[in-house]
C-alpha cells in the first residue's frame, strides 16, 4: 500500500489544519444549516399531532378528497327525486301587410300573445327504493373520504418518525467523526514524537474522511426525509421533530383476540359492509324499476290574448288548465332474457359479489393481523438484539481505546472497534424506527390509536 511521506513537520501541520478546517465546514453546512432557524427566530419542535393537523389543512390529496365527497353528497341528495319540474313559457306573434294607402305598413292585421305555467311530477316506485341507494352511496362516499384521510395520516406518521430516526443517525455519525478526529490527533502526536509511521497517519486520515463521508450521506438522507414530511404536511419555516427515543414494547394477545376485539370498527370491514348494503339497495331499485308501476302527474295553465283585447273592443282573451295522470306498468321484465330480467339477475350477482368481498375483507384482515404480529415480534427481537449488541460494542470500544492509549493495540484494531460501535449505533436507530413503524401499521390496521394500544398491552419490564 502506497503512502504519502511529508517533506517536513510544517507540511504535515498544514495538511492537518486543512483537514480540520474542511471538517468544520462540513459540519457547518451538513449539520447546522438544515436545523438552524432564520436569524432572530427560534427553531420550533413540531409534534406528531401538529404534523397531522397541518396535513389535514394543507394536503392537496385531502382537499381533493373533500371536494369529491361534497360532489357525491350533492349528487345523491334524496330530495331531488321528489322535486317536480316547473316551467314557464310565453310567446307573441302577429300578421300584417306591407303597403297600403298613406302608410308603408298596414297594421290592420292581427296579433296574439300567450303565456303558460306548467308542472310535471313523476312518481315511480324507484323513487322510494332510490332513497336506500343514495343513502348507501353517501355512506360509501364518507368511507372513501375516511380512507383518503387514513392513507395520508399513515404516510405522515411514517415520514415523521423516519425524520426523527434520521436526526439520531446524524448525531451518531457526528460522534463517529469526533472519535475519528481524536484518533487522527493521537496519531499526529505519535508521529511528532517519532512513534508512528506515515502509513499510520495516512490510515487515520482515511478513517476520518470515511467517517465524514458517512456523515454527509446521513445528512443527505435527513434532507430527503424533511422534504417528504414537508410535501405531506405543508409545514413551512424551520422546524425539528421529536426524536424516536425509547420504544414501548407490547405484550399483545393472539390474532383471533385482536380480531374479535377490533374487527367491527376497522375501515376495511365497514367499507365492505357498506358495499353489501349498496348492492342490496341496488337490487331493490332494479326490481322496482323492472316490475313495479310508474305514476306520472302533470298539470298546466295557459293564458292567451289577441288584438281586440288590447284595443278594448270586447274582452277577447282565453285561459286553459289541464291535469293529466298516467300509470305505466312494465310487462316485458317478466319475460326471461328480457332487458329487465337481465338487469335484475345482474343486480343479484352484484350482491353476491359484494358478500364475497366482505368475506374476503374479513379473511384479509385476519391474515393482516397475523402478519403484523409476526413482523412486530421480529422487530422487537431485532431492537432488543441491537441494544445488546450496542452495549457489547461500546464496552469493546472503551477497552480497545484504553489498550490503544497504553500502546497495547494497533490503530487498525481501534478503528475496527470504532466501526463496530458506529454500525451498532445505526442498527439500533434503524431497529427502533422499524419497531415503531410496524406498531403503527398494526394500530392502523385495527383502526385504533397506538397510544391506547400501548397502554392496554404494555409489556411488563
Amino acid at each position: 500500500m502506497a503512502s504519502y511521506v511529508y517533506k517536513d513537520k510544517t507540511d504535515y501541520e498544514e495538511d492537518i489544519l486543512y483537514h480540520k478546517a474542511l471538517y468544520a465546514v462540513l459540519l457547518l453546512l451538513l449539520v447546522l444549516s438544515p436545523l438552524a432557524a432564520a436569524e432572530g427566530e427560534a427553531v420550533r419542535t413540531v409534534s406528531l399531532d401538529e404534523a397531522l393537523e397541518s396535513a389535514a389543512a394543507k394536503n392537496i390529496d385531502l382537499q381533493s378528497a373533500s371536494l369529491t365527497l361534497q360532489q357525491t353528497l350533492r349528487s345523491n341528495d334524496s330530495a331531488t327525486d321528489f322535486i317536480p319540474d316547473l316551467y314557464l313559457t310565453g310567446s307573441v306573434g302577429g300578421t300584417g301587410s306591407v303597403g297600403g294607402t298613406g302608410s308603408l305598413v298596414d297594421m290592420s292585421g292581427s296579433w296574439s300573445g300567450s303565456a303558460s305555467l306548467g308542472i310535471n311530477w313523476e312518481m315511480a316506485s324507484t323513487d322510494f327504493t332510490s332513497l336506500h341507494v343514495k343513502e348507501a352511496a353517501r355512506s360509501l362516499a364518507y368511507l372513501a373520504a375516511e380512507s383518503s384521510t387514513k392513507s395520508v395520516e399513515d404516510s405522515v406518521i411514517d415520514a415523521y418518525f423516519n425524520l426523527g430516526a434520521m436526526y439520531e443517525a446524524v448525531r451518531v455519525s457526528e460522534e463517529n467523526v469526533r472519535l475519528s478526529q481524536e484518533e487522527l490527533d493521537s496519531v499526529q502526536a505519535a508521529y511528532d514524537a517519532g512513534q508512528a509511521t506515515s502509513l499510520a497517519l495516512s490510515q487515520a486520515k482515511y478513517n476520518l474522511l470515511s467517517a465524514q463521508g458517512s456523515l454527509s450521506s446521513q445528512q443527505g438522507s435527513l434532507r430527503l426525509a424533511e422534504i417528504t414530511l414537508r410535501s405531506l404536511t405543508g409545514l413551512e419555516g424551520d422546524f425539528v421533530v421529536e426524536e424516536v427515543g425509547d420504544v414501548t414494547y407490547m405484550d399483545l394477545p393472539d390474532a383471533q383476540t385482536l380480531y374479535d376485539d377490533h374487527a367491527a370498527g376497522t375501515l376495511a370491514l365497514r367499507t365492505a359492509e357498506a358495499g353489501v348494503a349498496s348492492a342490496s339497495a341496488g337490487l331493490s331499485s332494479t326490481k322496482a324499476s323492472s316490475y313495479w308501476p310508474t305514476l306520472s302527474v302533470s298539470a298546466g295553465y295557459s293564458f292567451g290574448v289577441n288584438k281586440d283585447a288590447v284595443s278594448y273592443n270586447g274582452r277577447n282573451y282565453g285561459d286553459n288548465a289541464s291535469v293529466t295522470v298516467s300509470m305505466s306498468i312494465p310487462i316485458s321484465s317478466w319475460i326471461p332474457s328480457s332487458s329487465g330480467d337481465v338487469a335484475v339477475k345482474n343486480a343479484q350477482d352484484s350482491l353476491t359479489q359484494a358478500k364475497l368481498s366482505l368475506q374476503d375483507a374479513k379473511d384479509s384482515l385476519m391474515t393482516g393481523i397475523e402478519s403484523s404480529l409476526q413482523q412486530l415480534s421480529a422487530a422487537e427481537d431485532d431492537a432488543k438484539l441491537a441494544q445488546a449488541s450496542l452495549d457489547v460494542a461500546q464496552e469493546s470500544y472503551d477497552l480497545s481505546k484504553a489498550a490503544y492509549d497504553a500502546g497495547q493495540l494497533s490503530l487498525s484494531d481501534l478503528n475496527s472497534a470504532r466501526t463496530s460501535l458506529y454500525t451498532s449505533q445505526l442498527s439500533l436507530v434503524n431497529a427502533k424506527y422499524s419497531y415503531i413503524s410496524t406498531a403503527y401499521d398494526l394500530a392502523s390496521l385495527l383502526d385504533v390509536d397506538l397510544d391506547a394500544l400501548e397502554s392496554q398491552y404494555k409489556e411488563n419490564s
